[in-house]
């Protein structure tokens, strides 16, 4: 080298040119100190500054560029305090740390390098703080092979690849960073690491902000990732991370893709304003959404789980998208205890042989209608609250089907249930009440099993069935003991809310053990087909059968007439004032008192 400084020497390097050199310019070994100030260290063979075995100086003001290896090299137990120097243009890393070292590195500008700006490897450790790192060629900081630095308060900005890469077996802490207007992905987190990272910015990147692929982890917490080129989190290979109370905003595709059998945990995170869907989950993953993430305002779907994603989705705010609040299509999740709500489109989509499972949710106030089954769709939709919404509650398209199963449907401006052409439900136990429109409308085509619900209330029909030519004795339309009151003004009382939507913020209820998983209505555990029989209806209720009510004697007439003929129509059917019932739990009442949901 052409300074060397060991065995505890102390000099001062002051104003110095140091340049050209065969090896390093600067070499501090064997417990070497000294200080180096405002001095020109550049064009050197190999690194600028090598800082090994115990050396420990400290580096204020200098400049180092142009060397042929790293700008400054801190290895084999080597620490220093490298501050306010000017580190650029230097071929491979701007600073280098690897090998148990643990310098301190702050305020310094670290730019224009053909390699990263900081590289920590090999369990090198680090304090690098209030730093600029920007116009690096491959990363504006690398952390790999057990590499493990704490990374505050910097900026890293526009470099032409990663913002920060954690590469394999990567570690470390970053918090409050900000790290923006990289030509490609802000943070990259690859396999086997396991970063933390708090408090951070993550913007206007040129690709996606965030990118954890092949085995990854890592914890994210209270960042704000907004305004990236693509997607605002990708997630992919079996990669795991937890996203706690982050801000995902603004980015212009999705701000969550969830893929390629990822996984990954969602707690309390705002997800908002992204142009494609909040949350995208296909390709076999299976996160874990819940506990209060907001999902809202984006310019389609809040949540769209497609090509056979799944995972779970619970206790979650979904309101004000503008498509579908949740859409799923060829996939499998479970859907529970959400609210979805206020939505300029669809509640809750279910198309393309999709078979969800979709229980306890809470259902409101969007423009379009609340629920909708379609193209082969085969979902389990029970115990939810379907009300005020805009349009119909729950809509079964041609190709749907589905078990529609104690739910209540009630106060919504159209339809409660509506069939159409093709569609096929099997629709027990609800209540539908209240509606704006009519109580259960089947259209020309429409089949399915109605058996045991409670009918009444609503300002339209309370049965509808349009182009029926066979009449009472359609084979593919089965009612059996439902309660239907035909008096069209309001007789069933409408539930209170907010102790339901309370219990669903309780943290015992959201933490709830999952039942186990279902098959669809559609296959058995062998994977037999069991469409074609007769499913398994819930037990009849006690009491005893009432004739209708009086004023309605054409209905009177057509139901003695049906009974008479054996029809499968409306054999069966009875007035509210019988209807008592045990629930599943053993608990007796009155099924126009009983609340469901909670």
């Amino acid at each position: 080298p052409t300074a060397r400084m060991d065995e505890g020497a102390e000099p001062i390097l002051k104003k110095n040119d140091i340049h050209g050199g065969r090896a390093e310019g600067v070499s501090v070994m064997s417990n070497g100190l000294g200080r180096l100030e405002h001095n020109n260290i550049h064009s050197n063979s190999a690194s600028g500054v090598v800082i090994l075995s115990g050396g420990d100086p400290t580096m204020l003001e200098n400049t180092i560029h142009r060397n042929r290896e790293h700008g400054v090299l801190v290895t084999g137990d080597g620490y220093g305090i490298l501050e306010k120097n000017a580190i650029f243009q230097n071929v491979l890393a701007g600073v280098y740390i690897d090998n148990n070292s643990n310098p301190s590195i702050r305020r310094n500008k670290i730019s224009n390098g053909l390699g990263t700006g900081i590289t920590v490897a090999d369990k090198g450790e680090g304090k690098i703080e209030d730093n600029e790192i920007f116009l690096n060629k491959t990363a504006g900081l690398e952390v790999r092979d057990g590499g493990n630095p704490e990374v505050r308060v910097n900026r890293i900005y526009e470099g032409l690849g990663v913002g920060i890469r954690v590469g394999i077996n990567g570690l470390g802490r970053y918090v409050d960073n900000e790290i923006y207007r990289n030509s490609h992905a802000g943070v990259v987190v690859e396999e086997g690491a396991d970063p933390y990272f708090e408090g951070n910015a993550i913007f206007e990147g040129e690709t996606d902000g965030i990118n954890i692929l092949v085995y990854a982890a890592g914890t994210f917490v209270r960042n704000k990732i907004q305004k990236n080129a693509l997607v605002g989190v990708v997630i992919t290979s079996h990669a795991n991370p937890t996203f706690l109370n982050n801000l995902i905003a603004e980015n212009l595709r999705f701000g969550v893709q969830v893929s390629k059998l990822g996984r990954g945990v969602f707690e309390g995170n705002e997800i908002r304003d992204n142009v494609e869907a909040g949350m995208r989950i296909e390709q076999d993953a299976s996160p874990l959404v819940q506990k209060d993430n907001r999902i809202h305002a984006g310019k389609a779907e809040g949540i769209l789980v497609t090509m056979n994603g799944g995972g779970i989705i619970r206790g979650n705010r979904v309101y004000g998208n503008v498509l579908a609040g949740i859409k799923v299509e060829s996939s499998n999740p479970l859907v529970r205890k959400n609210l979805v709500y206020s939505g300029k489109g669809i509640g809750i989509h279910v198309t393309d042989n999709a078979a969800p499972r979709i229980e306890r949710n809470d259902v409101f106030a969007n423009m379009g209608a609340a629920m909708v089954i379609a193209d082969g769709a085969d979902p389990l939709v029970k115990k939810n609250l379907v009300h005020d919404g805009r349009a119909d509650a729950i809509v079964i398209e041609d190709g749907g089907r589905g078990t529609i199963e104690d739910n209540r449907i009630f106060m919504n401006a159209n339809v409660g249930v509506k069939v159409m052409g093709g569609g096929n439900p099997d629709v027990i136990n609800n209540e539908i009440n209240n509606g704006n429109g009519v109580g259960v409308y089947l259209l020309p085509g429409a089949r399915g099993k109605f058996a045991q619900n409670t009918i009444g209330g609503n300002y339209g029909d309370q049965l509808r069935v349009e182009g029926n030519p066979d009449g009472a004795n359609n084979r593919h339309l089965h009612f059996i003991d439902n309660s239907i009151s035909w008096a069209t003004q309001p007789s069933l009382r409408r539930p209170e809310l907010q102790h339901i939507i309370r219990a669903q913020a309780d943290p015992k209820f959201i933490n709830e053990p999952e039942p186990p998983p279902i098959h669809s209505r559609g296959s058995t555990p062998g994977g037999s087909s069991t469409r074609g029989s007769t499913p398994a209806l819930p037990p009849p209720r006690s009491g005893s059968r009432s004739t209708l009510p009086a004023a309605d004697t054409r209905q009177r007439a057509s139901e003695r007439e049906a009974s008479e003929m054996g029809s499968p129509m409306t054999r069966g059917n009875r007035s509210p004032a019988s209807v008592r019932w045990t629930d599943e739990d053993g608990e007796a009442g009155s099924r126009s008192s009983k609340r469901f949901g909670a």
